[in-house]
Order: C-alpha cells, then structure tokens, then sequence
C-alpha cells in the first residue's frame, strides 16, 4: 500500500512523481518552501557565428530562487558533456578554469538576487556545421541545480557571420539574445555587460594576434 501518491513535480527538492529522482525534467512551478538552490536563467547572449579555431564572449544571468545565499566559487556553470564525462566541443582551454568548468561564481548572491557569468567559447578547428553545448549551473563537485531554468544552450555556426543573418536561434524561452554581435535583449542587465563585453573584445583581440 502506497503512502504517498505521485504527483507532477514542482521545484521544491522533493522526488513529488517518486521516480527516485528530485525536481527532474526543469518544473517551473516553485514548492512551498523552494528548494535551496533554485535558479531561473534571465537573460544570456553568445556568438552566433565563430570561425574554426576563433573564440567569442558568452555571459548568462540567473535569478537565485532558492533559499541559500550561493556564495563566491561554491556555484559552478559546467557543460551537459562535462556531466556525461565527456569534453564540450566548445571547451577554451586558455580561458576556461577546468576543462569541465567554463566559468565560476565571482561574488556572493542571496536570494532574490542575480548571478553574472562570463566566459569564452572556442569553435574547434576542424568544425564545419553547427556546435550545439549545454552550460549548467552547477553546485561542487557534481550536483545540479535542477529548476526552474538553471541552464542555457549554445548553438554556434561555423564560419563567419554576414548582414543577412538574423538572430533566430535562442538558448530558452526566457528574454535571450543570440544575435552575431552577442547583444543582450535584456537592458535591465546595466553597464556591467557592456564593461564585460569590452573586456571578452580585448582578450579575443590579443588572442587572435
């Protein structure tokens, strides 16, 4: 006899659909309390076009919807290959800390608040189609935030952009640029993006000299 009836999941840390598995499948209804490490992704933007063996700027922002603080260093963005055991196709390693992680946590955000990741992505030497990679916000050494949209996905041409090329590949549903100029569609996100962006300009520059 079942003492507990399955339910839909919501983003509560809790297995609701018993299927052994907590807040699996991104629900977007948050439990009553959430779970300590909720993210939802607001705004990101990365090179649509990357030519073989070029690196490009990426950033994404996530709300914390949890109920912890996460803190400096203790939040990783890793990628949906890295989790399989595998190295992302878009892996920099001149850039990225680990070759499972593209970008840390820089500074402390509590509830409520928004976390700003930066990193670059290479497009690798021999690509001649698409390179399509997931990053996941990730707690250390292996565990995910699940929900409700606690990661975004990359899908960057090979070759080089031109004017008639539109930005119709977008990494999620929420407000999300994927423009050839890595532009955000979101102005809330302040200066610190056009800051970003320079800075990412200059290093691709000395990069490619």
């Amino acid at each position: 006899m079942r003492t507990y009836e399955p339910k839909p999941e919501v983003c509560d840390d809790v297995d609701n659909d018993c299927n052994g598995e907590p807040d699996d499948g991104h629900p977007m209804q948050m439990g009553d309390p959430p779970p300590k490490y909720a993210a939802e992704l607001n705004d990101a933007s990365y090179p649509m076009h990357l030519l073989p063996g070029e690196s490009g700027p990426a950033w994404a922002a996530f709300l914390n919807r949890g109920t912890v603080t996460w803190k400096r260093n203790e939040l990783w963005l890793t990628t949906l290959s890295a989790i399989k055991g595998k190295g992302s196709p878009l892996y920099d390693e001149e850039n990225w800390p680990a070759w499972d992680v593209a970008a840390t946590l820089d500074h402390d955000v509590p509830p409520g608040q928004t976390a700003h990741f930066q990193w670059l992505v290479r497009m690798p030497d021999d690509a001649t189609d698409s390179v399509t990679e997931t990053f996941a916000l990730t707690i250390p050494p292996d565990s995910r935030v699940r929900c409700p949209v606690s990661d975004v996905t990359l899908i960057v041409r090979a070759g080089a952009s031109t004017v008639a090329d539109a930005p119709a590949d977008t990494a999620s549903s929420n407000s999300q640029s994927a423009g050839s100029c890595s532009a955000s569609s979101n102005r809330s996100s302040g200066s610190w993006l056009a800051l970003a962006g320079l800075a990412f300009a200059c290093a691709v520059r000395r990069r490619q000299r």
